[in-house]
């Protein structure tokens, strides 16, 4: 295998998008478009640095590093526009400041690690996977309308996420929210009661969560299996939703 000396830069989609994410790729020294999941696009740039040309490749939607003679290189970074449907890359680290995307899930350890990530806007997710958002330790702004459930540790180790609105969340997994120190208030709008595993919600005597919810569910809230016995703690509080 060849040695990495100068980085590549493939940029999919043509050109430079305002905001991107950027995925490292084992190339083995070289680069072919057929697979590793940045699909929707159909064509690829390679820049390679210093500023020695470019290469453009027909892409067919797809990466892989695997052939297309860019030899001498063992990795490839991959930049992705942020906005596109294709986000089906694991990010892992590697991303900073807001994301808005309109894709239809966020996949399991997707922002893992994203330290810098400070927003996460999914206008069309439905799911959140598990350690989805795990130690993303700036994330403060979210708006997930039509994620139904969310996964294990998905927020874990959010220390700076001090309120979240779910309106339609029916199922929150274990420590979906645990090590989360500075979460106040999760908002519930789902027309039923969401259900949550074990450690599901940082609630506790040191912190205390108010959970705003359907007027009509409040009682329900407080009875169910898990809320009850945090409400009953005295740990959090359930209030209508104004």
């Amino acid at each position: 295998m060849a040695y990495i000396e100068n980085p590549l830069t493939v940029v999919i989609g043509g050109g430079v998008q305002p905001t991107l994410i950027t995925k490292s790729i084992t190339a083995n020294g070289t680069y072919n478009a057929s697979s590793d999941s940045a699909d929707g696009y159909s064509s690829v740039t390679v820049s390679v640095s210093p500023n020695v040309g470019t290469k453009s490749i027909i892409a067919n939607g797809t990466y892989n590093a695997s052939s297309d003679s860019l030899d001498g290189y063992s990795s490839v970074t991959v930049n992705v526009p942020a906005s596109s449907t294709a986000l089906d890359e694991i990010i892992d680290g590697t991303y900073s400041g807001s994301i808005t995307s309109s894709a239809s899930s966020i996949r399991t350890s997707m922002f893992r690690n994203c330290e810098s990530l400070t927003g996460a806007f999914f206008a069309n997710a439905t799911s959140i996977g598990n350690n989805a958002f795990q130690a993303c330790y700036r994330l403060v702004d979210t708006s997930f309308p039509n994620v139904t459930t969310i996964g294990q540790q998905a927020f874990y180790g959010c220390s700076d996420l001090a309120s979240i609105s779910l309106p339609s969340v029916t199922s929150i997994a274990n420590a979906g929210f645990s090590g989360c120190p500075s979460l106040a208030s999760i908002t519930l709008g789902a027309n039923q009661v969401c259900t949550i595993g074990t450690n599901s919600i940082p609630a506790s005597s040191t912190q205390h969560i108010t959970i705003y919810v359907p007027s009509s569910l409040i009682s329900s809230y407080q009875s169910t299996s898990g809320w009850n016995t945090l409400y009953n703690n005295g740990y959090i509080t359930f209030t209508a939703i104004s």
